[in-house]
């Protein structure tokens, strides 16, 4: 699975992450998708909040 905080990023930076990420173990993936969830969810209750 492939999750990333796509606001603020470039197609390029995407995609450089995916390539870099592909040769991840899933339990490092699986730290790093938890960190993208948590900076989405930070983004949206900044934009709940009027931030």
């Amino acid at each position: 699975m492939f999750l990333i905080r796509a606001a603020g990023r470039s197609r390029e930076e995407i995609l450089a992450a995916l390539t870099g990420r592909l040769a991840h173990t899933p339990e490092e993936e699986q730290t790093i998708i938890g960190q993208q969830l948590r900076e989405i969810a930070v983004l949206r209750l900044e934009g709940l909040m009027g931030r």
